[in-house]
Order: structure tokens, then C-alpha cells, then sequence
């Protein structure tokens, strides 16, 4: 399995590493997005319909209309988004440690900590709307709160402690962080406005929640590389994993295997605080 850079990195390398993390596991990653965010992308388009052509889910009742919405926006905020890119977390934390990792597992793992991907997550998007009345409240909160998913999927933290966990861990990296939000939000905007201009709207529908799932592998990826960049930073993780891999090769030696036991993920190693 491939070896990715573990240290604290700059912004060019952060993005280098996940683009290569996207590339070499697209079949993994986007897989994970394929069995939920995908599919749920598409059926929000068809109940919402296009210009020449009204929704499935819309009766022309304008209330029962905003209630359909509402009710597919709980079903994003508290199912599909959490377990989606909960798993992809996992996901692209395995690959980057060098761990063998399945789709099913990451859904496992994911669903194991979904409670504290949702109650972080509401809380997160809370704070950071009240900030918004005022705008850069808003903005510096939205970063503040940037880590709190790899935090919980790889540390197993509860709600309370990722928001302040991914406070800690963003000190001395706002920068960063800034500029690594902006360049990925481009991304994002500019490959959806392109899948839109597709004449076609049920085609620009399907187009567009295929690049919506394939562009949530990388920005996810960027994140999690980001996480594990400011770990380093802070607390040395790159010597620790140096260190582990050292310690494992000398009782490998020892042994005459040879082969470094890679049976469990990056929870079961022990890579959280």
C-alpha cells in the first residue's frame, strides 16, 4: 500500500496528498458515497423537479411543500450526512495510515459513532449561524469547528469534547485552514456550476449528484489529511507513528514474519488522544 507524507504539512502538500488519496482509492471512497449521499443527491433532485418539469414530492401546497423539504433536511442532517461522510472519515484515515479497510467496516464504524457526529454537528451549525449574524464571528467559528469529525471518528470523542478538541487543535493553523476551505469550496462550486450547464435537466440532475459525491470524497480527504497534519504539529504524530513503525519492525524481525499486523483500523491502533 502506497506511503503518504505524515507531518505537519503546508497547504500545497495537504492538497497534493488528498488529491493522491482520492485518486489511488476513488473505488473505496466513492464507493462509500454511492451507498448514501449519491442516491439521496438524486432523489432530492427529482422531488424537487427542475424549471420545465414539478417534482415528485411537490402538491402545490406550499405548506406541505416547505414540510416535504424539511423532512428531507432532517433526513441529510441526521442520517445521510453523518453516516456518509462519517464512513468516508474512516475511510480515508485507514488508507492514509496504511490500514486495510472495507466499505461495510466504515459504515460500522461510522453508525458506532453516529450519536456524536450528529450532536456535534447541530451544535457546530448552531454556534456558527448565531455567528453569522455578525459574519466573522460566523467564519472563525466555521473553522473552529472544522475538525470535529475526523475528531470523533478517529478519537472517539463525544460532542463536548470535539468542538474543543478541533478548537485546540486548530491554534497556529487558521491560515491554513482558511485558504484550505476557499480553495476547496471553488472546487466544489465550479465542478456543480459545470455539471449544471448540461442541457438536459434530469441528465444535469444525475451528473450533478455523481460530481457532488465524487467532490465530497476530496473534500473530506483534505480534511482528514489536515486533522492528522495539525496532530503532528501540535503533538508530535508523525514521530509516534515513526516510532510504532519502528517498534513493530523490530518484533517483526524478531519473530522472522516480516509483515507488520495490520488486522486492525486506525481505532484499534490507537491513534486517538
Amino acid at each position: 500500500m502506497r506511503q503518504y507524507p505524515i507531518r505537519a504539512l503546508k497547504l500545497g502538500e495537504i492538497l497534493d496528498t488528498s488529491l493522491a488519496i482520492t485518486k489511488d482509492h476513488f473505488g473505496l471512497l466513492f464507493g462509500i458515497m454511492l451507498r448514501s449521499l449519491v442516491p439521496f443527491f438524486l432523489l432530492w433532485a427529482l422531488a424537487a423537479g427542475t424549471d420545465e418539469k414539478e417534482g415528485i414530492a411537490a402538491t402545490g401546497d406550499p405548506l406541505t411543500d416547505t414540510i416535504v423539504f424539511f423532512l428531507f433536511l432532517i433526513g441529510y442532517v441526521v442520517f445521510v450526512a453523518p453516516l456518509a461522510y462519517g464512513a468516508a472519515t474512516y475511510g480515508i484515515s485507514s488508507v492514509y495510515l496504511s490500514q486495510p479497510v472495507t466499505i461495510g467496516r466504515c459504515y460500522r464504524h461510522a453508525l458506532g459513532h453516529w450519536g456524536a457526529l450528529v450532536g456535534s454537528s447541530l451544535v457546530s451549525t448552531v454556534l456558527i449561524l448565531l455567528g453569522l449574524v455578525l459574519v466573522v464571528p460566523g467564519i472563525i467559528l466555521y473553522l473552529r469547528y472544522l475538525l470535529i469529525q475526523p475528531v470523533v471518528v478517529v478519537e472517539g470523542a463525544g460532542s463536548r469534547d470535539a468542538l474543543s478538541r478541533s478548537g485546540r487543535l486548530l491554534r497556529g493553523n487558521v491560515g491554513t485552514a482558511f485558504a484550505l476551505v476557499l480553495v476547496v469550496t471553488v472546487i466544489e462550486f465550479g465542478v456543480s456550476a459545470a455539471a449544471e450547464l448540461i442541457p438536459h435537466a434530469n441528465l444535469a440532475s444525475a451528473i450533478s449528484a455523481v460530481v457532488s459525491g465524487a467532490t465530497a470524497v476530496f473534500a473530506s480527504a483534505c480534511y482528514v489529511v489536515f486533522y492528522f497534519s495539525c496532530r503532528s504539529m501540535h503533538e508530535n504524530f508523525d514521530l509516534e507513528i515513526f516510532a510504532r513503525s519502528v517498534e513493530a519492525d523490530g518484533e517483526d524481525a524478531r519473530s522472522g514474519v516480516g509483515i507488520p499486523n495490520s488486522e486492525s483500523g486506525p481505532m484499534e491502533q490507537g491513534i486517538g488522544t
